[in-house]
C-alpha cells in the first residue's frame, strides 16, 4: 500500500512516468544475490518493500502520512506537561470526527 500511496502521489504532482519507472525499478520485484569464496549465488526475490536506510525512506513515509492527515491538519490542541505527558485539548466529538476523516483518507488511497 505504501507503494501505491507514494506513486498516486508523484502521478498527481505530474512527476514523470520515466521518473516513477525508476523507482519502480528499484524497489519492486528485486532479486538479490551474494558471492561467497568467489562464486555468486542464484538471485533469489527480496520481499523487503521499504528497508530501513533507504534513502527514499524518510520522503516516502512523510508523504504517505501527510496524504492520510489531509482534511484534519489544524493548530496543534495540545499541552505538553512532561516528555511522556500530552493533554489534548479537543473534546471527544472533535477526535473521534479526525479519526474518521483518517480512515477515510486511508481507504481513499486504496481504491
Amino acid at each position: 500500500m505504501i507503494w501505491y500511496v507514494f506513486y498516486k502521489w508523484l502521478d498527481k504532482k505530474g512527476i514523470s512516468i520515466t521518473y516513477i519507472q525508476v523507482i519502480k525499478d528499484m524497489y519492486e520485484e528485486v532479486r538479490i544475490s551474494m558471492s561467497m569464496l568467489g562464486e555468486d549465488t542464484n538471485g533469489f526475490p527480496s520481499h523487503v518493500c521499504l528497508h530501513q536506510g533507504s534513502t527514499i525512506a524518510p520522503f516516502v513515509f512523510t508523504i504517505v502520512m501527510r496524504e492520510l492527515a489531509m482534511g484534519i491538519q489544524e493548530e496543534v490542541s495540545w499541552c505538553m506537561h512532561f516528555a511522556e505527558d500530552v493533554a489534548l485539548h479537543e473534546t471527544k466529538e472533535v477526535v473521534k470526527n479526525k479519526l474518521r476523516i483518517l480512515a477515510r483518507n486511508s481507504l481513499s488511497l486504496i481504491v
